[in-house]
């Protein structure tokens, strides 16, 4: 009976030793199994992440070049500074991940069948998960931050571009409007000189009528003179021109009445020993307008003396004898002191006319006005 119990014992033992020896291989073959599957899908996990680390790090790259160009946009700035110091912390723990799997991996690859090394690999590969969930968020937001910068920097390259178009139009503008104020300038100046040669053209003629009255002003014809400087008053269309018409067209009407105030005088009071024939003086006792000055002669006689035989030092006497006694008001006898000075100025007595122009301009201050104006040039002596 012993031998019997103790023959089932041994049996019992080496069935249980056989049993816990197949059950140990099988651990070590599902061990092996499950390690190489780790093993495999953490080299896969490991090579996307660094696909994603390359990616993010081109992405980095842009992010540097866009801090160091975007111009004063301070939140998006920060914005973007803070998701690449977050995608470097990403790729820098990455890093320290690979260098654990590979130690995690060799360590394996020397004891396949170990528990602990196949816990190790778990838990790498649990955490090679997060971190390429982490480098993949790094790479959204750092992508996402830089699709804004893009947006921003081409807003500023529009208004850039407009700002370029706004300065261009505007130097164009500035360039268009200094070319029309040169052409305006040029016509102004081609105006004027065409104005000049009008207006030069306009005295020439006046200055040639003036001549052509010499004759006239000789014969102390003054009202024809003035008719015939008249014909050209409609030809005349300068305010420099019709200015100086009617200072000429004055002078020969004050011209005129200062003959016509010698007639009336004489007229009115023969001019007794006015006119010296050889050496005696005889008396003025008539006179025309048309035909001159008659003088008295002996035994009843008469001598006509027509107006181009009276001098000027005669007009000048035969005057100023009337004007000691005649009434007349100050624009009167201005008149016909300016009347001395022209007949001296247009007969080219300018030193006689200076002294005579003197005395009418201190009759008064319209005096003086009126010397400039009709006798321009000349300077009255005082």
């Amino acid at each position: 009976v012993g031998v019997l119990v103790a023959g089932s014992w041994w049996l019992q033992r080496q069935r249980h030793q056989a049993s816990a020896t197949q059950a140990a291989q099988e651990e070590r073959t599902l061990a092996l199994a499950r390690g190489s599957e780790l093993k495999v899908r953490l080299m896969g996990l490991t090579q996307i992440s660094l696909e994603s680390a390359a990616q993010l790090q081109t992405l980095e790259q842009q992010a540097i070049t866009a801090t160091q160009t975007l111009p004063s946009h301070e939140a998006l700035l920060l914005e973007l500074q803070e998701a690449l110091a977050n995608s470097q912390t990403s790729l820098n723990e990455l890093d320290d991940q690979r260098a654990l799997q590979q130690a995690a991996l060799a360590a394996w690859d020397s004891a396949p069948t170990d528990p602990q090394q196949l816990a190790e690999l778990e838990a790498l590969f649990e955490n090679a998960i997060v971190q390429d969930n982490l480098v993949e968020q790094s790479r959204t937001v750092l992508a996402e931050a830089l699709t804004r910068v893009a947006a921003v920097q081409k807003r500023i390259r529009a208004e850039e571009a407009r700002a370029r178009q706004a300065a261009a139009a505007a130097l164009q503008q500035q360039r268009a409007a200094e070319k029309e104020r040169q052409a305006a300038r040029q016509r102004a100046q081609e105006a004027e000189r065409l104005q000049i040669q009008v207006v030069q053209g306009e005295l020439d003629r006046l200055d040639a009528a003036r001549a052509a009255n010499a004759p006239l002003i000789a014969r102390r014809q003054f009202a024809e003179a003035a008719r015939a400087l008249s014909a050209l008053q409609p030809e005349l269309t300068t305010p420099e021109a019709q200015a100086h018409y009617q200072a000429l067209f004055d002078s020969y009407r004050i011209l005129d009445k200062l003959k016509v105030f010698i007639v009336r005088s004489i007229r009115s009071a023969p001019y007794l020993q006015g006119w010296l024939l050889g050496e005696a003086w005889r008396d003025i006792i008539a006179a025309d307008t048309s035909q001159g000055l008659t003088i008295a002669l002996d035994s009843s006689g008469q001598l006509l003396m027509s107006w181009d035989q009276i001098s000027i030092p005669y007009m000048l006497k035969i005057t100023n004898h009337y004007l000691e006694s005649a009434r007349l008001a100050e624009r009167e006898r201005l008149e016909i002191m300016l009347g001395l000075a022209l007949l001296c100025y247009e007969s080219g007595q300018l030193k006689m006319a200076e002294s005579l122009a003197a005395a009418a301009g201190q009759l008064s201050a319209a005096g003086q006005e009126e010397v400039q104006r009709l006798m321009p040039g000349l300077a009255p002596q005082p």
